[in-house]
């Protein structure tokens, strides 16, 4: 695909696979089905919309659930360069309001959201609101607008929460929101031209990434509107390829295993779905057992590295997967180890973080962004990933430990769902989460034959059961105290 901008991207993608279904919904209990030049219609009246009241190339913040309306927003502000700050629509009022303090935008786009946000948006007066079902009455134009846009334009803010809590706007350039689609080309192969489902919350990097990248490479992306019947549409819509968090897997792997029908396994999930064959996995940790359970399936799992600063920076092919790595260095990115920690630059890099230099100075070194996270390249150009540079454990000895790597190896263990690994008196201790109806004696074991096999400094000395659920941040990792 030869496109620099969204806008270029979505000129291809229209003449690339005119005729064939882009986006599917339900609406009102019916199934529709909208074609790429039906999209672009709709795309074509919504910048008609923006352009009357001056807001093509402002900053628009988006708040409401998934819908389709939704995505054809989200589509057009990139279309015609304007920045789009997506919002928490599951937030409080007040929540909301400090979070569009920050963001400080031009105008703010609604949706579909409660009775109560909604009286709020429209008695907002610091700035311009309006309901973006709005543009559906604007007549469609004879002559498709034209833009001039160049990648390093700014094109979206998204907040992250590091473990710290504090909220960061990372800003994505045009050329950012372009790698997603240029992964996607690189990694997808064999999912084009299928039915695909992204069930993850419209206000996360994966989803946004979802929309384009289904869009630009031929895959006609189910729009779920609500995250909790994710395993209902799974099943009723029988998508080909997914995009999801690591927990969609686990929601689905629990449901096969713990369906009491007659038949195996294969034949059950052949009958929960018969047409998935690609899952495209991320967000968070993958635990390898539901990765094999899958793969043993049939099942093509797809992993990657990236991060909401550097949007993607590796991923797996098929036939090209190697145990333990989080796959190859995706075109237009660049990778460096300074003092084992991986640094990136290229065309997935962010521009920096809104309104705070700051934050900027801190994370970029020679134009390299410093991702925190610890790994090495081998010969063969593969990333593997170790660990977390500020989780690193330096007991007394001055040995350096990543507590994610033992980690790992405990989840390895089919009695433990969970770890966590800190210092606690100059030592290692660990905290486990457990299956149901785990044997306390066997996780000891476990434990004692994994030290057996690891090096003195990365013995566990002391463990715990928890009784609660670990705290989790918002992509879904355990939250460090």
């Amino acid at each position: 695909m030869n496109a620099n901008n969204i806008y270029e991207m979505i000129e291809y993608a229209v003449q690339a696979f005119h005729g064939r279904p882009a986006i599917s919904y339900k609406e009102n209990k019916v199934l529709i089905t909208k074609k790429y030049e039906e999209v672009y219609a709709d795309i074509q009246k919504t910048a008609v919309w923006l352009e009357e009241h001056h807001w093509t190339g402002k900053k628009a913040a988006l708040v409401g659930a998934m819908d389709y309306e939704w995505a054809i927003a989200y589509l057009t502000l990139l279309y015609t360069g304007s920045v789009i700050m997506t919002m928490n629509y599951t937030q409080e009022v007040s929540d909301l309001e400090e979070e569009l303090r920050l963001l400080d935008p031009d105008v703010l786009l609604y949706g579909k959201i409660d009775d109560a946000q909604q009286e709020w948006a429209k008695q907002l007066t610091s700035v311009e609101t309006a309901s973006m079902y709005e543009a559906k009455r604007t007549p469609a134009p004879d002559i498709a607008g034209k833009y001039e846009l160049d990648p390093e334009l700014p094109a979206c803010v998204l907040f992250t929460t590091g473990s710290t809590g504090k909220k960061k706007g990372v800003m994505l350039a045009q050329k950012n929101m372009m790698a997603l689609c240029a992964s996607a080309e690189f990694a997808y192969d064999g999912v084009r031209f299928d039915k695909g489902m992204a069930p993850v919350p419209n206000y996360h990097l994966m989803k946004l990434g979802s929309i384009i990248s289904m869009f630009s490479n031929g895959i006609e992306q189910y729009i779920t509107s609500n995250t909790k019947r994710t395993l209902k549409d799974i099943h009723e819509q029988k998508p080909a390829f997914i995009q999801a968090v690591p927990l969609v897997l686990e929601a689905l792997r629990n449901i096969l295993e713990n369906d009491t029908s007659e038949g195996t396994i294969a034949e059950k999930f052949q009958k929960f779905n018969g047409h998935l064959h690609t899952v495209s996995v991320g967000g968070s940790f993958s635990d390898p057992k539901t990765i094999d359970f899958f793969e043993d399936l049939g099942v093509h799992i797809i992993s990657g590295y990236g991060m909401t600063e550097a949007v993607v920076i590796t991923n797996e092919r098929a036939g090209r997967k190697k145990k333990g790595s989080v796959g190859e260095v995706t075109p237009g990115v660049h990778i460096r180890i300074v003092d084992g920690e991986v640094q990136v630059s290229g065309q997935s890099v962010m521009l920096g973080y809104y309104k705070d230099q700051a934050a900027i100075d801190e994370v970029f070194e020679d134009g390299w962004l410093k991702t925190g996270d610890l790994g090495y390249v081998d010969d063969e150009g593969y990333l593997y990933l170790t660990g977390r540079k500020k989780n690193l454990i330096i007991l007394a000895n001055g040995e350096n430990v990543s507590p994610e790597e033992l980690e790992g190896q405990l989840r390895k263990c089919p009695m433990i769902s969970e770890a966590l690994v800190r210092e606690k008196d100059g030592h290692l201790h660990a905290e486990v989460q457990s299956v149901e109806n785990a044997v306390t004696a066997d996780i000891d074991d476990y434990i004692r034959d994994m030290n057996r096999k690891n090096v003195l400094c990365k013995r566990i000395v002391s463990w715990e059961l928890r009784e609660t659920p670990f705290e989790k941040i918002n992509a879904m990792k355990i939250r460090r105290n």
